[in-house]
């Protein structure tokens, strides 16, 4: 939910903090949001990373937690599918 949430400024043209005002979120995931702190935010950081092709920020992140491409790939590809399970589109 986090990372769906994370672009929602760009689409709304409203600082996150106004947005994460008018939701019923849990206070972990405002502090994410809004903070990008912890351990969630540094995961929300290169994920925004990857699917935004920023290589460089992506390989910067992928080394400070030692995770290697392959690991990101199949977590990005399971969260994908997972998204797709929910058919939102229909």
């Amino acid at each position: 939910m986090t990372g769906l949430l994370s672009s929602i400024e760009v689409i709304l043209s409203m600082p996150i903090t106004e947005i994460i005002k008018t939701m019923p979120l849990g206070k972990p995931i405002e502090k994410v949001l809004a903070a990008k702190e912890g351990e969630v935010g540094h995961l929300l950081e290169l994920t925004t990373a990857l699917i935004s092709d920023k290589n460089e920020n992506t390989h910067q992140l992928m080394n400070t937690d030692a995770i290697s491409k392959e690991i990101l790939q199949q977590a990005f590809l399971d969260a994908c599918k997972w998204c797709h399970t929910l058919e939102l589109d229909s």
